[in-house]
């Protein structure tokens, strides 16, 4: 294999794993702030919500590297 299409498996298979990492950690996040409004409205802190959905757009943004870096 060219050392160059080695490094670029690398990088892209680091990126994959990176985004699901994110996606995961999104919805740990998001699923403790819908059952926290279910069971109650005041045991879910706010920062709960904004970590979701900042770790999901930062999945998204892996993906999109991930993607554009397999398209090569």
């Amino acid at each position: 294999m060219k050392p160059n299409k080695k490094k670029r498996l690398d990088k892209s298979l680091v990126l994959a794993w990176l985004a699901i990492i994110s996606y995961v950690i999104a919805l740990i996040f998001i699923s403790v702030s819908i059952t926290g409004n279910v069971v109650g409205n005041s045991s879910v802190p706010d920062n709960s919500r904004t970590i979701s959905v900042g770790t999901f757009f930062l999945g998204l943004c892996f993906s999109f590297f991930y993607f554009r870096t397999k398209k090569r």
